[in-house]
């Protein structure tokens, strides 16, 4: 097997990863976990996980 070809191999499971939700929470990237983000915020925003803690 190339190393071309293993790469792509790679890139089809991560991309068929990152669409269920462990593979969601365990991507970091440009999608950063958009929806705990927008769901819980994040450490600059607050979201109603901060709001709950105080």
């Amino acid at each position: 097997m190339g190393a071309e070809e293993a790469y792509s191999v790679c890139q089809r499971e991560r991309s068929a990863h990152r669409r269920t939700w462990r593979g969601r929470l365990r991507t970091r990237g440009s999608d950063l976990n958009w929806h705990d983000v927008k769901a819980h915020g994040d450490a600059t925003t607050r979201g109603p996980r901060q709001q709950r803690q105080i």
